[in-house]
């Protein structure tokens, strides 16, 4: 998938005027990812299954088989990944939770990333409530980072 410095390559082809927010052209680049994994996908489906796919356009296939939507529930869950791991790192090296030791503050967020792969799991099985999981936005450049929920239970 051509997510993190692999994206750079769809990302680049987006023309923003210069006056373009933060917020402008952060959806646009989203826009510019969705479509181009959208579209590559029903590419090599049509070349790997050409017998069910291979008399279709792409943009058909993508309508047809609802890719964008596939598209952006994984970009959804790699920004909901790099923030847990970006949180933890952080939190790995200046402890921002109370946790008493390293591997305590760390252990947390091997939890919540367990979770975020069992929603992803979950979603391609069919799980509604995994679709809506929600997207932990990254922290504000002014607010400093989020403290991350403390565990439940044991396990």
């Amino acid at each position: 998938l051509p997510l993190g410095f692999m994206a750079a390559e769809l990302i680049s082809a987006v023309k923003l005027d210069a006056s373009a927010s933060r917020t402008e052209r952060q959806a646009a680049n989203t826009r510019a990812l969705v479509d181009g994994m959208a579209l590559e996908l029903a590419k090599r489906m049509s070349i790997v299954e050409e017998e069910r796919f291979g008399g279709k356009e792409p943009g058909e296939l993508v309508e047809e088989l609802q890719l964008k939507g596939a598209a952006v529930r994984f970009v959804q869950h790699y920004q909901r990944i790099m923030g847990i791991q970006r949180r933890m790192y952080l939190d790995g090296k200046i402890g921002i939770s109370a946790a008493p030791s390293t591997l305590m503050r760390v252990q947390q967020y091997m939890v919540m990333l367990d979770s975020a792969m069992e929603d992803l799991l979950g979603w391609a099985r069919g799980a509604e409530q995994a679709a809506a999981a929600a997207v932990m936005p990254p922290p504000a450049a002014s607010a400093g980072p989020a403290k991350p929920a403390a565990k439940k239970g044991m396990g």
